[in-house]
């Protein structure tokens, strides 16, 4: 018995058994072991790079064959033929999510059917990639793998992690993620879509969009178990139904988490200053002195706010996921074939200032026209002390990069007009708008 590239375990010793021709020996032999810990013993072979000729545990009939010489040999050797377990899938998030409700179907991916189902409109909430090593040899390129044969249970966490419940399986109806295998009409029924940029197949979360206005459906972490059905490896995989009813894992694996955090509103995703004080003062100028209403800070900024990650060591950052805008542009095509592109590309977020440079006192009786709102610093295409005109428009990005995440440094200034009365107190409000369409 020749281990064929495994080694004898510790303890045991060579076999040799003693038999003569035409018998039918039962060849039941388990003191080898591979390096590789996922590679079992399929059976043995006459040639060292050739097929299984029996299993282990079968019965092997030695034939009376001649050898080169023309003589009966008096020992023959078995090699032990080494076969994949079963497939490996190692997987990995793409990236947490900050998420709005919303239904707003205009935002969501449609062409999403199951067997049998209707249109479902969605929206990505996350997606996890896998690196899939196969028991066939033949499969050089990932997009060669079946779709159908990814195994796949889901796991949902609202205590950051400390319990985690596996989802319903192949559901449509109940919870507010799709379970069941799913693909464009009359096409073909997977968990997992391919990546043709990055050339990996993933698992996405998608919402069903009639449940996004409820958060309590759908927010907390997220995680996969996944396993990949090769018809090549040496064991079966446990199925989704053994996984989830009877916790069997053989070729299961399972990611890192993902994690939803909602938030109230796209305006969450930007600080602004909760109030601006004016005050009087008197400014020298080459004609002379004036009297100018001017605010008391100088820089009064509005910034992109960054979000605690629960995964990631609970760091504060901008790698989050916006499945909200992913589709800003135009959500038509179905997402099986184009429209899961755009879930993983950051997208844009608009702010608008809106300044009409009125002061008003709280009688409505007076007004103090021409406030106007300056740049404090160069911030965009805005320079220092430049007027800052109502609808101008900055841009921002969740690309996790603390660049560009300034979006106003701003004061407001005007002339003091005459003859106001003392002591009044005037109002005026600055409101900045997020949108996502340019």
């Amino acid at each position: 018995m020749n281990a064929n590239g495994g080694n004898q375990k510790p303890g045991t010793s060579k076999k040799v058994i003693n038999s003569y021709y035409y018998k039918n020996e039962r060849i039941d032999y388990h003191d080898f072991e591979h390096p590789n810990t996922n590679m079992v013993l399929k059976g043995w072979a006459e040639r060292p790079d050739g097929e299984a000729v029996i299993q282990n545990g079968g019965t092997y009939k030695i034939q009376a064959k001649k050898s080169q010489d023309g003589s009966y040999p008096s020992e023959i050797t078995l090699y032990a033929v080494w076969g994949v377990k079963t497939a490996t899938v190692h997987t990995e998030k793409h990236k947490d999510s900050l998420v709005y409700s919303t239904n707003e179907v205009n935002l969501a991916a449609g062409g999403i059917y199951t067997n049998g189902g209707v249109e479902i409109n969605a929206f990505e909430l996350g997606r996890f990639y896998f690196d899939v090593t196969p028991a066939d040899s033949a499969i050089k390129d990932q997009k060669n793998l079946d779709p159908t044969k990814f195994y796949v249970v889901i796991e949902r966490s609202t205590d950051n992690g400390k319990s985690w419940q596996k989802m319903k399986l192949d559901d449509i109806s109940d919870g507010a993620i799709i379970t069941k295998p799913f693909g464009k009409s009359g096409g073909q029924y997977a968990k997992v879509v391919y990546d043709k940029e990055k050339g990996k197949w993933f698992a996405p979360l998608l919402g069903r969009i009639n449940k996004m206005t409820d958060p309590t459906t759908y927010h907390g972490l997220y995680r996969i178990n996944v396993a990949y059905d090769d018809d090549k490896a040496v064991e079966e995989v446990s199925t989704e139904q053994q996984f989830f009813n009877e916790n069997k894992k053989n070729g299961w694996s399972q990611s890192n988490s993902i994690e939803v955090k909602i938030i109230q509103d796209a305006s969450d995703f930007i600080k602004v200053p909760s109030s601006i004080t004016l005050v009087e003062k008197t400014e020298s100028t080459s004609s002379g002195e004036i009297e100018v209403i001017e605010s008391v800070n100088s820089s009064n900024k509005v910034e992109v706010v960054p979000f605690q990650h629960v995964t990631n060591n609970n760091t504060k950052d901008y790698d989050w996921n916006t499945p909200n805008n992913a589709l800003s542009n135009g959500n038509n095509g179905s997402y099986n074939e184009d429209l899961h592109t755009q879930f993983v590309k950051s997208k844009p977020f608009y702010v608008t200032v809106l300044w009409n440079s009125v002061l008003t006192d709280t009688s409505g009786q007076y007004k103090v026209n021409n406030i106007q709102m300056y740049s404090h610093s160069n911030v965009g295409n805005m320079t220092e002390n430049q007027v800052i005109p109502s609808g101008t428009k900055q841009e921002f990005v969740y690309d996790g990069k603390p660049e560009n995440k300034l979006l106003f440094d701003f004061y407001l200034k005007g002339n003091k007009p005459k003859g106001l009365p003392e002591g009044m107190t005037f109002k005026g409000t600055v409101t900045f708008q997020v949108t996502m369409n340019n």
